[in-house]
């Protein structure tokens, strides 16, 4: 019987299909062995006045692999699934936001200006570049995003538990960071938590910071428009204890000397004798065959030991990549590098700053005993 020739069917005493004069309303599930819509559009409206997940009325389809559904409002958002697992997802005309739900909540929302949240209806919004805002529902943690491979897990996210919000990017495993551009690294953190730039391996076995810089390059440039103010601070125990200071047109590099961090001071004497032990010679660098004036540094710490650092003849142990890494066709490390251990020269150093007041206390000595003479020599002439 064709349900446009009544105008309704019932079951059990209660109407379940009428036809009205703009189409036909079903009460109840509709099954049907097959359905096909025609019309201009193809459409089906689906609609209610449910305010929420729970409560709305939705178009499924039980055999997903094989059949599209497409979804629109008539305000112009949304939501199409294919047959080959294809999605897509569109929001409504004008100022509305696209959100995606589960266990009916939401979960994630991209506005009308482009911003996405994730755990939050409200992301961040800068008229400069889109933002991507992460939010967790916990009080003392931020939201994180895991990136994992078969090798390594990374963390991309934010924690404000403790003092207060900070950005954690970090490796999960003994693998290092790495930053690069154009396709190459151009620094890293590695797992003993150096600081690497445009090198692989640390300078030393301690922790801190290693550059290498190309040919005529500028390993580390400072700029400031102040004058008169530190460019740099060294600290001993939260305390200064150096500073690098620069003005319009020079640069003083300072180390402790103030009166109040010294008791006990008492004349120098001597220093005639202590400057004559010194051994000033002039010799050729091994590195560039150049030929400088100096002194060698254990000779000088004899005479002056603040002067110099280190123990002559000492040797440290020096980390250093037996192996190196294997990466695959895409840069990715399917091998970890394989490190190991040798012995190497711990060299000496001088600071000939430090041998100023003794040259100081020598000149001032010989001057002495200039002025004594001439008085003698004015007195015999007199």
């Amino acid at each position: 019987m064709a349900v446009s020739t009544i105008d309704a069917l019932y079951n059990g005493g209660s109407e379940k299909i009428s036809a009205t004069s703009t189409g036909v309303d079903v009460t109840g599930t509709l099954t049907s062995d097959g359905l096909t819509v025609s019309a201009a559009s193809a459409n089906i409206d689906v609609s209610d006045t449910g305010t929420s997940f729970a409560s709305q009325d939705f178009l499924t389809n039980s055999n997903a692999a094989r059949t599209t559904i497409g979804v629109e409002r008539a305000a112009g958002g949304g939501l199409f699934v294919g047959s080959s697992g294809y999605a897509a997802v569109f929001g409504s005309a004008g100022a509305h936001s696209t959100q995606i739900a589960s266990n009916n909540t939401v979960r994630m929302t991209v506005d009308s200006s482009g911003n996405v949240g994730i755990g939050t209806s409200s992301p961040d919004n800068n008229a400069n570049y889109k933002a991507l805002t992460i939010q967790s529902t916990s009080g003392s943690g931020g939201g994180q995003v895991y990136v994992k491979s078969s090798t390594a897990t990374g963390v991309l996210g934010a924690d404000n538990a403790g003092t207060g919000p900070k950005v954690i990017l970090q490796t999960n495993t003994a693998h290092p960071l790495v930053f690069g551009t154009n396709n190459a690294e151009r620094m890293r953190i590695d797992a003993s938590g150096n600081v690497l730039i445009h090198r692989l391996t640390p300078a030393t076995s301690a922790k801190g910071v290693s550059f290498t810089t190309d040919a005529n390059g500028t390993i580390l440039d400072l700029g400031t428009t102040y004058s008169g103010f530190d460019q740099m601070r060294f600290r001993h125990n939260g305390t200064v204890v150096g500073t690098i200071n620069v003005t319009a047109s020079a640069t003083s590099y300072n180390t402790s000397s103030d009166y109040r961090l010294k008791t006990d001071a008492q004349p120098m004497t001597g220093a005639s004798a202590r400057v004559q032990a010194l051994n000033p010679v002039n010799f050729e660098w091994l590195s560039d065959g150049s030929r400088v004036d100096g002194f060698l540094a254990h000779e000088a710490q004899a005479v002056v030991p603040e002067a110099v650092t280190g123990t002559q003849d000492a040797m440290r142990d020096e980390e250093y990549e037996a192996t190196p890494a294997v990466l695959d066709d895409d840069g990715n490390e399917t091998t970890a590098a394989v490190m190991g251990t040798r012995s190497v020269p711990d060299m000496q150093g001088i600071d000939q700053s430090k041998l100023v007041p003794l040259l100081t206390a020598a000149l001032q000595e010989a001057l002495t005993k200039i002025d004594d003479m001439e008085t003698r020599l004015a007195a015999l002439e007199g």
